[in-house]
């Protein structure tokens, strides 16, 4: 659907906040607490009840998935493992944000043996050498313990991608990721922009210019054509700044999902909100239930917090526009948005035709829900939004093992838009071709 959002009833994917602790203290990091007085909110700890009833709230809404984070996850093991298996118990996938550097075998044995976890753990490395690390970290042998932890998952084969956080302090270390790459086996690779944190809004360091975002999409096409390694960016790339799209095709750099599909819920307070960056609270889980603090935060889905320069550019609906919270700060932004830029947009264009012959298999690990726009089909990572007709095509085929092109005659004209269909079905591995 080439619209900027959709409408969607409630998200389908949040981050919890399980645990205000952490052993580091990143210059970067947006969590404003960062004290350790004693009966503070860094002590409290996660209840059974709370659990339950996030749990509850999440079936609910049907929320496809959970982000663990924090604080550090791994600094309250009982409460992230209780978590862990609470969402598997009620098919919500789970992913992790962790720093790894509290790893063991312990932990790695329990996650594998006990709680089946066969997710991407994505750990924040702050620096590719231990100075860097360190200095960002501000904790002395912070590089050691991470990249300890790396290796102690890839031993239990649980998969790791590595989330290096930029500024304009480490920002030129970026040539040391191939090394990095070369020496420590890990299977995704993100660079993401710092965010300027509340408490340090108008630092320079946290604003990079054009050039320094293009080098770091550079460096990210490298990592992939070198490596064969997926890479991405948890802040997305304005395409008005890279321009020549085709060039950096394979970069995941999914566009701003913030109170569109996604919303952040810290577990400890309630507190709902858009994006983790972001101070205000949409309403309390506990108190209000999440339906209440998504409907609050409807300004996200219909772009009125997309930068005004963003918001008449034709290619918004593919682009998304740059980060909400980057773009709140103007004044400190080196680099202009959509500047009539010629850019090179390349739409999907699939290699392979489709044929009356064609056989495919349908794959078992889809989730989809109706909405009053249509729906929302989502296979692995691939989440895409779609027309009443298209989710009805789809619930013809779902319990099929294989499906041939032929078969879809049944109930579907022959055309061009039920080529497009089983195309943007392949391409989100709903289908998979059978070849001979």
């Amino acid at each position: 659907m080439n619209k900027f959002a959709v409408k969607l009833a409630t998200p389908t994917s949040v981050d919890i906040t399980v645990t205000k602790k952490c052993n580091h203290r990143c210059i970067h990091c947006y969590n404003v607490w960062r004290t350790e007085e004693e009966n503070s909110i860094y002590y409290k700890k996660l209840t059974k009840e709370q659990i339950d009833l996030i749990i509850s709230e999440l079936k609910k809404n049907d929320v496809w998935r959970a982000t663990l984070t924090g604080g550090e996850p791994l600094s309250e093991l009982d409460v992230l493992y209780d978590l862990i298996k609470a969402l598997k118990d009620n098919n919500i996938m789970v992913g992790m944000n962790t720093n790894l550097s509290l790893m063991t075998d312990e932990i790695a044995t329990k996650l594998t043996k006990e709680l089946d976890w066969d997710n991407i753990l994505l750990t924040s490395l702050p620096g590719l050498v231990p100075a860097i690390c360190d200095k960002v970290t501000q904790v002395e042998g912070s590089y050691d313990r991470i990249v300890r932890g790396i290796d102690i998952c890839q031993k239990y084969n649980i998969p790791v991608g590595i989330n290096i956080v930029v500024s304009k302090k480490n920002l030129y270390e970026l040539e040391n990721l191939y090394d990095f790459v070369t020496n420590h086996k890990v299977d995704y690779v993100s660079i993401t922009r710092a965010i300027a944190p509340l408490y340090d809004r108008d630092n320079p360091d946290f604003f990079l210019s054009e050039k320094e975002i293009v080098y770091i999409a550079d460096i990210l096409e490298q990592v992939h054509s070198r490596f064969g390694i997926s890479v991405g960016s948890v802040t997305p790339f304005p395409l008005c700044v890279l321009k020549d799209i085709s060039k950096y095709q394979d970069i995941v750099s999914a566009s701003c999902a913030a109170g569109i599909c996604r919303c952040s819920i810290d577990a400890i307070t309630g507190e709902v909100s858009a994006c983790t960056h972001e101070e205000k609270s949409y309403g309390n889980i506990y108190k209000d239930g999440l339906k209440f603090a998504w409907d609050n935060m409807h300004e996200w889905r219909e772009g009125k917090l997309v930068n005004d320069e963003c918001k008449e550019c034709k290619y918004l609906p593919y682009c998304g526009g740059e980060c909400r919270m980057i773009a709140g700060t103007e004044a400190n932004v080196k680099y202009n948005l959509n500047k009539n830029a010629d850019i090179k947009y390349v739409p999907y264009n699939p290699s392979l035709p489709i044929t009356d012959d064609l056989e495919f298999k349908v794959s078992k690990y889809v989730r989809y829900r109706r909405e009053d726009f249509g729906g929302v089909l989502r296979c692995g990572e691939n989440e895409c939004y779609v027309t009443e007709n298209i989710i009805k095509l789809y619930e013809k085929i779902k319990d099929k093992d294989t499906v041939k092109v032929t078969d879809f005659y049944e109930f579907c004209d022959k055309g061009e838009l039920l080529e497009n269909t089983i195309h943007e079905f392949e391409k989100m591995k709903i289908l998979k071709r059978i070849m001979n």
